[in-house]
């Protein structure tokens, strides 16, 4: 059992303020791709959103697909997470879906169910060891706690680290930025970051899966206080 300190209940809370005032997530079945209504993409949705556990394990022991993406855009388990099924959820990480698998938008389950405040989705989510491949500086960087971030890197954890998706720590950090100002302080620590030894300093001009570099997207996103963070160490676009 995950045990959840002051600070970080008073974030989730704040996730699931910014959550209901952005409209929520809790989209139907609508088409992503304009495939039939009637397709099996239609009936795994509309079981999920109903909550069939059974419909939906019973779909999957047909051997379909469990990282199969609907035709909403979106992996089973992203939808399961988002529709709040947790039995759902359950049976998903036990067939082997991808709990880093990311939707149209490039959000996995995970982020999600932090920024709906979906804390029984988190739980079972963050239970899932393969959601961060063993990089426990991965982890502290997703659920933005800065404390951790700098005793993993003070322990030679590498700041230039990319996730399964070619995506970097600092830009993943500067897109978390939007809706959590508090992962500013996450920025701020790998953006100045420098060992003691200076063996392992970040490259701040490290593209991420996309092949931009974290000025350029923080410019994009419109961070303008990471903007200037970042252009006033150096960083290029």
């Amino acid at each position: 059992m995950i045990k959840f300190s002051l600070a970080l209940a008073s974030l989730l809370v704040a996730c699931g303020q910014h959550h209901s005032q952005s409209g929520g997530y809790l989209q139907t079945s609508e088409t992503f791709r304009g495939q039939k209504p009637d397709s099996l993409s239609s009936q795994l949705s509309q079981m999920i959103e109903a909550g069939d556990h059974e419909g939906v394990k019973k779909i999957l022991d047909q051997k379909i697909d469990v990282n199969t993406v609907l035709d909403n855009g979106r992996p089973l388990l992203v939808h399961a997470t988002i529709q709040q099924r947790p039995a759902i959820i359950a049976e998903l990480i036990r067939q082997g879906a991808d709990p880093v698998q990311t939707d149209h938008l490039g959000w996995n389950a995970l982020q999600y169910a932090i920024d709906m405040n979906y804390i029984r989705g988190w739980i079972l989510l963050d239970a899932d060891k393969r959601i961060y491949e063993n990089n426990q500086l991965l982890k502290f960087v997703t659920r933005r706690s800065s404390q951790k971030v700098m005793d993993q890197l003070q322990n030679g954890a590498d700041p230039n680290w990319t996730d399964s998706d070619g995506e970097t720590l600092l830009i993943l950090a500067i897109r978390s930025a939007v809706s959590f100002p508090a992962a500013m302080s996450i920025v701020q620590i790998l953006a100045t970051w420098v060992d003691s030894e200076n063996l392992n300093p970040i490259d701040l001009n490290l593209p991420g899966k996309t092949g931009e570099k974290p000025l350029l997207v923080a410019r994009q996103l419109g961070l303008e206080q990471i903007v200037e963070l970042l252009t006033g160490l150096g960083a290029r676009e």
